[in-house]
């Protein structure tokens, strides 16, 4: 077996992996609001969730297959944490003087941040799958509907 060899990435490199997971971080939390755009229904993380696959792609040309495979397991777990974050600031009892706890409530609750996990295993999956994974359409994870399933 061969040592490993040590990885020096450049400043495209470290922008390319902070872009992807922040745009997979933005997909799959905006993925909760099913808009309205030119009259029809549309799931909102669509319109950010495409450029991780280009992203995803670039990632692959600079810092190789294995560090990208890495790259989206990492991007699954830092959303992961996100919404357990999220979700244990939402049990925290608010500072009644602040006066927004309600519509904290409202907009952060058990959930939607369970569909915030699903949307980004369901996105990972996609990933992973190169974009033929599917999951109930229930989840809202994705915005194509095929004979009653989400497709990537």
């Amino acid at each position: 077996m061969s040592a490993p060899v040590a990885l020096t990435l450049t400043r495209s490199a470290v922008v390319i992996i902070a872009a992807y997971i922040g745009a997979q971080m933005l997909a799959d939390i905006t993925s909760l609001k099913i808009g309205v755009v030119f009259g029809l229904a549309v799931d909102m993380g669509t319109f950010v969730y495409p450029i991780t696959f280009t992203l995803r792609d670039v990632a692959h040309k600079t810092i190789g297959k294995r560090n990208t495979q890495a790259l989206i397991w990492m991007a699954a777990g830092v959303n992961l944490f996100a919404a357990l974050y999220i979700w244990w600031v939402s049990t925290v009892p608010g500072d009644a003087s602040w006066g927004l706890n309600t519509e904290w409530g409202a907009v952060f609750n058990a959930s939607l941040l369970g569909r915030i996990v699903i949307a980004l295993d369901h996105r990972r999956n996609c990933e992973r799958t190169g974009g033929h994974g599917s999951l109930p359409l229930v989840c809202h994870a994705s915005p194509i509907a095929i004979s009653g399933r989400a497709s990537c």
